[in-house]
């Protein structure tokens, strides 16, 4: 039903566009043809657009309480930027020559992606699970699309009037009808994702319930397939639109964030930051589109968060979030221009007249206007609302860089200090207990410190298996460290130290709580703030 042919020339006006951190997307630029995290420019009159959209997701913290602006009825002027802000729960209305905010527009719970299509703006609430339209011409017109748990890619084939829409937590892609403004199919994505894959690292492993998690989407120039990128298997799922079945996924990309089709209808090019430490993207991947074999590696820079293309071919955009600079290359992917914007910067649109670039930066609210042909900076848009949850992001690059060390270099303090305390500083009773019998034994908190010394012991190896392999081993480390700190009270559970508060046992009971508890709030607090981790709760 939805798998007929759709026009080149339809195509060929139609860019993607990929968002954020893993975690949460704020701010893009959708431009015309040019799909993305959080904006885009409004067409002109009877000019279609479509897009593809980048990740986002769901933030632990409350938006602010800054209440949105009621819309006026007056329609949005072609040329003007929308951007969603996802921590005011809001389509901001933007106009990039003079960087004025006219107005904000209700856009849902966590407005995450946007997209202008046939005269609407469709904004993706990955917080409510549904996709919000906002009428261009009356703008007053608002309609709520329930689409399942996180709507986060956005993708639209002008010729079917369909809006693809990839949903992270649920592993499907839903088809809203855009006349209707209606969920009329949804597809539902294998469990497992591309098996040929040999020897992953770490970061690659996929543990089990993970699920594809799809981010971004990008439709094949024949309307027959749609191309998923999923940030839970870090692969690219195919969707024969014409069954609804998906058919052989290919390699992706690590913490991908946006996919699109070539120019020449050829090739994907595929943007992903990647993950901490060895595992950080800093290339552009460029697979064919038939076989889906990597054929070209282009160098960016750290996390490549966004990219873009002429149409014709001949230019192709990409940022580096991480080193916060765009660069330009030519059709042979030689570098032609670089310009460094700040650490930061997350989505990427080419205008619909292909002469502005529009460079979106969630920490800092900006989006940045800039010369397509020229690369100069022309204008800087502040003053949008800043994600509360991109502060994770914002550690990452400094106090946090290392998050992912510090649980198991907590668990190996832990794990000397039990040891040092048991046999050196603080040693449990070490005398005998005559019993009425008259033989003598050793106290009882004497098999405690056995007990203490080797889950120390463990606790060791676990975390030297942490650090080696690069693995969180989040519940290993927790379960340890409370186990020292729980076999130090004298209860019906535990071996206890001693009863008597005047007792030397009581010290060393005193400095295992200690360690012990360290360690286990040390290890929770690394797995609830990284950054990378693949829950998305941001």
């Amino acid at each position: 039903m939805y798998g007929m042919r759709r026009s080149r020339a339809y195509e060929k006006g139609v860019a993607s566009l990929a968002g954020l951190a893993a975690g949460s997307v704020l701010l893009g630029v959708l431009p015309g043809c040019a799909g993305s995290d959080a904006g885009q420019t409004i067409p002109a009159a009877n000019e279609s657009e479509g897009s593809n959209s980048g990740e986002g997701g769901k933030d632990e913290m409350p938006p602010t309480s800054e209440s949105a602006p009621a819309a006026p009825s007056a329609a949005l002027s072609p040329g003007l930027l929308c951007v969603a802000e996802y921590a005011n729960n809001t389509l901001a209305v933007v106009d990039p020559a003079t960087g004025e905010i006219l107005q904000r527009i209700a856009a849902g719970q966590n407005p995450a992606t946007a997209l202008v299509a046939d005269g609407w703006v469709y904004v993706g609430s990955s917080g409510g699970g549904e996709v919000t339209a906002v009428s261009i011409a009356d703008p007053s017109q608002v309609t709520s699309i329930t689409v399942g748990k996180q709507p986060l890619g956005l993708c639209y084939d002008g010729a079917q009037g369909i809006l693809y829409v990839g949903d992270y937590f649920a592993s499907s892609i839903h088809l809203v009808d855009t006349q209707l403004k209606s969920l009329v199919k949804t597809v539902k994505l294998n469990a497992s994702g591309y098996h040929n894959r040999t020897d992953p690292p770490d970061c690659c492993r996929i543990d089990p319930g993970t699920g594809r998690r799809t981010v971004a989407l990008a439709l094949a120039p024949e309307g027959d397939l749609l191309y998923c990128a999923n940030y839970g298997t870090f692969d690219v799922a195919r969707v024969d639109l014409a069954t609804g079945e998906e058919i052989e996924a290919f390699d992706g990309v690590v913490g991908p964030r946006q996919i699109l089709v070539s120019a020449d209808g050829a090739q994907l090019l595929l943007a992903g930051v990647g993950g901490e430490g060895e595992q950080q993207v800093s290339d552009l991947y460029v697979l064919d589109r038939s076989s889906g074999k990597r054929v070209q590696e282009v160098p960016v820079g750290q996390s490549v968060a966004g990219v873009a293309q002429a149409s014709d071919g001949l230019a192709v955009w990409a940022i580096a979030r991480d080193d916060g600079e765009l660069v330009a290359f030519d059709a042979d992917w030689n570098e032609t221009g670089r310009l460094p914007l700040g650490v930061g910067i997350d989505t990427l649109v080419l205008a619909s007249d292909e002469k502005t670039l529009l460079v979106g930066n969630s920490i800092g609210g900006q989006v940045h206007v800039i010369d397509a042909a020229t690369m100069a900076l022309m204008n800087t848009i502040e003053g949008l609302a800043r994600p509360q949850g991109h502060r994770r992001y914002r550690l990452k690059g400094k106090l946090m860089k290392n998050l992912s060390l510090l649980a198991p270099i907590a668990a190996l303090v832990c794990a000397a200090v039990v040891c040092g305390a048991v046999l050196l500083w603080a040693p449990v009773c070490a005398g005998m207990l005559e019993l009425t019998n008259g033989n003598m034994v050793p106290m009882r908190c004497t098999y405690t410190a056995k007990v203490e010394l080797l889950l120390a012991l463990i606790l060791a190896v676990v975390a030297v298996v942490a650090l080696v392999t690069k693995r969180p081993m989040t519940v290993a480390l927790v379960l340890l460290s409370l186990a020292i700190v729980l076999l130090t009270f004298d209860t019906p559970l535990s071996i206890g130290v001693c009863k008597s508060a005047d007792m030397a046992c009581q010290s060393t009971a005193l400095w295992l709580r200690i360690a012990g508890g360290i360690s286990a709030v040390a290890t929770l607090a690394g797995a609830l703030l990284n950054p990378d981790r693949k829950r998305v709760t941001e």
